[in-house]
């Protein structure tokens, strides 16, 4: 008795199910909406369902503004994407103005914290807060320059060789003279023949430095990357 009951419940259910899938009346009947029309509807209930045709999604209202039910979406929430655009309540994050932007998502970005303009994302990456940054702060560098500190902790220094000394020889010797005898007084002059060599003094060092051969040039930080959107929830 109680397997014809059970099989007797599954028939049912069947019936139903195929009941379902054929009969239109049985399905559930859902406004379709573009973004412009729901912003335009007065004073909706809370939990109103709708079908947004702007963004292709279903959203209800949560009692003060439309958001997406299709998936768990919240205002500041951030993605990225090859979209060039805005598009169902997210916003690309390029440093606009706050005051462009249309009244919910202005009213969204204000209790972000965001005052004059939204976030600027271009060339930057997304770095969560060590506790003493705020949200939106921006910091960083694509590109860093090596100092004198950077370098390793060594020194060049040198010295040329001293040798230096030598002498010329020429050819003569030195002797006192009179040009003309018991004349002229005695003069030391050269004469011929003979040689006399000069001092060796000639010992001398030379000092040089070292060229570093550098230009400063910052040297780039970016690894391969590929270009990207980053947008922002601010609700539709």
């Amino acid at each position: 008795m109680m397997k014809r009951i059970f099989n007797l419940i599954i028939l049912f259910n069947c019936i139903m199910a195929i009941e379902a899938q054929v009969d239109g009346e049985l399905l559930l009947t859902v406004h379709n909406l573009d973004a412009t029309e729901l912003a335009g509807v007065t004073s909706p209930n809370t939990g109103s369902l709708a079908f947004n045709s702007t963004s292709n999604s279903f959203t209800n209202y949560d009692g003060i503004q439309w958001t997406q039910a299709t998936t768990d979406v919240y205002l500041g929430d951030i993605k990225t994407g090859f979209g060039n655009s805005d598009q169902g309540g997210w916003y690309v994050l390029d440093g606009r103005r706050i005051n462009s932007l249309p009244s919910n998502a202005r009213t969204a970005a204000s209790a972000l914290g965001f005052r004059r303009r939204l976030p600027n994302a271009q060339d930057r990456v997304l770095k969560q807060s060590n506790g003493s940054q705020g949200l939106g702060n921006t910091g960083g560098s694509n590109q860093i320059s090596l100092t004198q500190a950077n370098l390793p902790n060594v020194n060049f220094s040198g010295t040329t060789s001293a040798n230096g000394n030598h002498n010329h020889s020429v050819s003569g010797y030195f002797s006192d003279e009179r040009i003309r005898n018991n004349v002229d007084a005695y003069r030391n002059l050269l004469l011929a023949g003979g040689g006399t060599i000069s001092s060796t003094d000639g010992d001398h060092d030379h000092s040089f430095t070292v060229n570093s051969g550098g230009s400063s040039s910052g040297i780039n930080q970016y690894q391969p990357f590929i270009v990207v959107n980053t947008l922002i929830y601010l609700g539709e």
